[in-house]
């Protein structure tokens, strides 16, 4: 249940946002002060992703139990589009976090969110993608999947995540990069060991987890 019992509370943190609706990520457009307190308060949203298509409105009472606005889980985003150095269009892993603004909206917005490579994705068209979905969602292919289309499909990915702060790249050299929050640490030369930098040996045991094995 979202934390606010008047409408301007509501107006100012969530209008134009996106928080959670049972889960599912949703787009507030619009909020009706009716009379009468929080129960009769309504919220007027679409579901994401948009995909290219009219947005379905609907409306739901603001004090909802299903409606929540933490924890928000961003992180790796897949399917973003970019150019490699041949100048050939890819699929990319771009790290998402939320840049703490004062007074910001407690719902995730354009001014609240911050892709890690400048021009690649912005807030609209994130907004109607099916991986933005499903990283609000925290579900990612397994890193043995990753490993096999990276491999299956040179040229077509330039990266691809498996977990929220981690993502995979494999470049025309037959080396495997580890990646950690937009940042390469630990390479690979068949995909499975990864040889893992000296300042980043904490995360082994978060690797093993989900079936990485890292050295030293």
């Amino acid at each position: 249940m979202l934390p606010y019992t008047r409408a301007e509370e509501f107006r100012d943190r969530y209008i134009d946002t996106i928080i959670y609706l049972a889960g599912d990520p949703i787009y507030v457009v619009a909020i009706d002060p009716r009379e009468g307190g929080v129960g009769k308060v309504i919220l007027t949203y679409y579901p994401l992703p948009t995909t290219g298509k009219t947005p379905v409105y609907q409306t739901i009472k603001a004090n909802s139990p299903g409606l929540y606005d933490t924890p928000m889980n961003l992180g790796y985003m897949n399917g973003a589009k970019t150019l490699d150095k041949k100048g050939q269009a890819v699929e990319t892993a771009i790290y998402c976090s939320r840049i703490p603004i004062r007074r910001s909206k407690q719902g995730l917005d354009a001014q609240n969110i911050f892709f890690s490579k400048d021009g690649v994705m912005n807030f609209p068209a994130a907004m109607g993608m099916p991986t933005f979905v499903q990283m609000l969602k925290n579900s990612y292919p397994s890193w043995r999947m990753c490993r096999t289309e990276l491999v299956n499909n040179r040229g077509k990915y330039q990266s691809l995540a498996f977990h929220k702060v981690f993502a995979l790249s494999y470049n025309s050299l037959d080396l495997f990069y580890l990646h950690y929050k937009g940042k390469p640490i630990a390479t690979s030369h068949d995909g499975d060991v990864y040889k893992l930098e000296t300042v980043n040996q904490h995360l082994k045991e978060l690797l093993l987890e989900h079936g990485i094995r890292a050295v030293s």
